[in-house]
């Protein structure tokens, strides 16, 4: 029904991809989100060994695994959260942030989760103009056609040993602090939109 009525979607990400059929990817434009999308360089700030997590009271976040497992890497590091209210023992809440707010707190922090429903969500593009280290569920792997940098990792947030595996995987690696190269999607908007809507 979409490709009967319109010539050309746009599409925010590109989390239809593989569902989509490939026969109809030439009148697909996917991850819009990225267009003009430039990291800059920014002053690095002292950081902590710790986490910051962008939390929301909804399931398609995170699994329960996965709240059991942070509760274990909290042995190792300290943890932070913002968006909704988290309790969790000795973490500080920020609540709801405002955009010019949370570049001054995440250059504070080192690493960071991605939710399970988007790889290339809000959250992940501004973790990694702040340069933090994005741990990513392996299932959002296959979604990653832009970022070529070892600051983005990932890890199977059903696994039982999912924070024994992190504490390794973040003590073993290293992590490269340098800019990452500017991203731009090729799409003509202003021809986009006079054409296909």
């Amino acid at each position: 029904i979409f490709f009967s009525k319109w010539r050309k979607l746009l599409f925010s990400t590109n989390m239809l991809y593989f569902t989509l059929p490939r026969k109809f990817h030439y009148k697909c434009q996917f991850n819009y989100i990225l267009n003009d999308y430039k990291i800059v360089k920014k002053k690095k700030i002292s950081k902590h060994d710790s986490f910051l997590i962008y939390f929301r009271n909804h399931p398609s976040k995170y699994n329960l695994n996965f709240f059991y497992q942070i509760k274990k890497l909290s042995i190792k590091y300290n943890f932070a959260f913002f968006g909704d209210i988290y309790k969790f023992h000795n973490a500080k809440n920020y609540g709801t942030v405002k955009e010019d707010k949370l570049s001054k707190i995440m250059s504070k922090y080192n690493f960071t989760f991605n939710g399970l429903e988007n790889f290339y969500s809000l959250h992940l593009l501004k973790s990694i103009k702040n340069n933090l280290i994005v741990i990513c569920d392996n299932s959002l792997k296959k979604y990653n056609f832009h970022f070529k940098t070892s600051n983005i990792i990932y890890c199977d947030f059903n696994d039982k040993n999912m924070s024994k595996k992190i504490i390794n995987l973040l003590s073993k690696r290293k992590f490269h602090k340098k800019k990452i190269k500017n991203i731009k999607i090729k799409i003509n908007l202003k021809k986009y939109f006079d054409n296909y809507l």
